[in-house]
């Protein structure tokens, strides 16, 4: 048992020490009864090549090589002047 237990913590754990397995359990679980947790949400869906090809899709036809490199340039003179 730990030292910085409180004293009145540490009076009950005497006291439990000699229950039985089931009755320390059982006490354990009320008391985790009593205690609110925060909501945990669930870890976001891990996305297959399936759901990403599906977010990507668009109505518009992919753009040409040309398109490609004026995009590219355009971005790099708004990032280097």
């Amino acid at each position: 048992m730990s030292k910085s237990v409180e004293p009145e913590i540490r009076a009950i754990l005497k006291t439990v020490a000699n229950w039985d397995s089931q009755r320390r359990l059982a006490l354990a679980k009320e008391i985790l009864a009593t205690v609110d947790l925060p909501s945990i949400t669930p870890p976001p869906k891990k996305l297959n090549a399936r759901d990403l090809i599906g977010i990507l899709k668009t109505d518009r036809a992919a753009p040409t090589d040309e398109e490609c490199q004026r995009i590219i340039d355009e971005e790099r003179r708004r990032k280097f002047g």
